[in-house]
């Protein structure tokens, strides 16, 4: 009989606790995830919607060079042997752009910059912004 039961005592643990991951998936655990789909669903005024295209026309060559920064960072740091130097310049530079890049929105007057790392409430060190794990801090002290 327990034989039996353990087996689907198991399951059923499993099942609960894949449900919960799933249902407490989208509540913003982490910077920005639970607000991605209130960010979808907000209506913007004419004017509103105007400034927001007009910057995303103006900014498509800096957020492809931001992409292709990240992908850079990602390409360094999953070498086999990760330069810090390398990692260093390539995070700062990611780091420095999307920086521009907010302020261009704070300006066009679409966002307002918030505090934390660019406005996500990160540590400021890119750990749960932008990059993942980056941080220049710990970077530039072991050089």
């Amino acid at each position: 009989m327990i034989k039996k039961i353990l087996p689907l005592l198991f399951l059923l643990t499993i099942s609960l606790f894949l449900v919960a991951q799933y249902s407490f998936a989208e509540r913003g655990a982490g910077c920005n995830r639970g607000q991605e789909k209130q960010k979808q669903q907000q209506v913007m005024d004419a004017e509103t919607k105007k400034k927001y295209d007009t910057f995303m026309a103006e900014t498509v060559a800096l957020r492809k060079e931001l992409e292709e920064k990240a992908m850079a960072y990602q390409v360094l740091m999953s070498s086999e042997n990760p330069d810090p130097k390398k990692a260093a310049l390539v995070t700062e530079a990611y780091f420095q752009l999307r920086e521009f890049i907010t302020n261009k929105a704070v300006e066009a007057g679409i966002v307002q910059k918030r505090g934390g790392c660019n406005g996500c409430g990160g540590d400021k060190q890119g750990v749960a912004c932008g990059l993942p794990g980056a941080n220049t801090e710990k970077v530039k002290q072991t050089n």
